[in-house]
């Protein structure tokens, strides 16, 4: 940016162009919302659906709320992308009562390579 006459002005001569796009999820239900993606890059030997990246994102309604445990519903589901879907991937595990996914590969045992995936679960075993 540069300032002239009292005004800020970029240094660009064109404005930045977008880079990215939504992509359509795929059998979530109406009312509810994905978001919050981890993309795993798939580095193993064991590829899961076909060797493609996976996506794991936060799935909840638009109504949950972790003020209120009996609205709170987010779990993390798998999906692959197929042109501008996101597609659930067949019989993945889906995380119930868990949010903000997030994965890293860690150096196994002979140097293969391992993941960690996780997320968050609010605990409310210390609510009275």
């Amino acid at each position: 940016m540069t300032k002239k006459d009292g005004e800020l002005r970029g240094t660009q001569e064109h404005e930045p162009q977008p880079i990215g796009h939504l992509l359509e999820v795929q059998d979530i239900r109406a009312d509810e919302i994905a978001y919050n993606p981890a993309v795993i890059i798939q580095k193993n030997v064991r590829k899961i659906a076909s060797g493609v990246n996976i996506i794991a994102a936060r799935v909840e309604s638009l109504n949950s709320n972790w003020l209120n445990p009996k609205l709170y519903d987010p779990h993390i589901m798998f999906f692959t992308r197929q042109d501008d879907h996101l597609v659930p991937i067949p019989n993945a595990p889906v995380f119930r009562q868990y949010e903000d996914p997030w994965a890293t590969w860690l150096v196994g045992e002979n140097n293969e390579p391992l993941l960690l995936f996780g997320g968050v679960k609010v605990d409310y075993s210390g609510d009275k």
